[in-house]
């Protein structure tokens, strides 16, 4: 048997000349302090950026009076442009079917929209396939759509399935 040299005190392995245990702590170290330096800088980066990016020429620092006065005067163009005056009636109330801008009174201008077709529910039904009829034919014609898909899986097919004329399909329910 041979017989292993006990280890002297010191002739732990080295990197770079520094014991293994003070370089893995260094370097470690040396990691977080390189990622805090670089988590401040993004930051400060991105928070110059958003700061260049405002171009809308507000002042966020200004005084609420200054707005007010500023938003008054749009109100004011708006409503002579819509024909309107200032608010009938006591302060703080404008008559129906307008709105408080500013100290004015603005009227407010519906847009028209199209009452919602109510769709119908068409029932599921099993029809025959004439001669030359594709599932894409089928489906255009029965579920008023080019998916396929719908016909193929409702009759466990393929999308690519070849019918025959005279084979029964089955029609899912949909809504048209």
């Amino acid at each position: 048997m041979s017989e292993q040299a006990p280890e002297r005190p010191g002739s732990e392995k080295k990197i770079a000349g520094i014991p293994r245990t003070a370089a893995i702590i260094l370097i470690a170290v040396v990691g977080g302090i390189a990622f805090i330096w670089w988590r401040n800088r993004s930051a400060s980066s991105a928070a110059s950026q958003t700061a260049a990016a405002d171009t809308t020429g507000i002042d966020y620092g200004g005084e609420l009076s200054t707005l007010q006065s500023e938003y008054g005067n749009l109100a004011s163009e708006i409503s002579a442009m819509q024909g309107t005056t200032g608010p009938p009636g006591p302060p703080g109330t404008c008559p129906k079917g307008t709105i408080r801008v500013g100290k004015t009174c603005v009227r407010i201008i519906p847009t028209q929209t199209r009452p919602k077709k109510k769709k119908k529910l068409i029932p599921a039904r099993t029809i025959t396939v004439p001669k030359n009829a594709t599932l894409l034919s089928l489906s255009q014609k029965y579920l008023g759509t080019a998916d396929r898909s719908q016909l193929a899986h409702a009759n466990r097919l393929g999308t690519g399935a070849g019918l025959h004329a005279g084979q029964k399909l089955l029609i899912p329910a949909h809504y048209a």
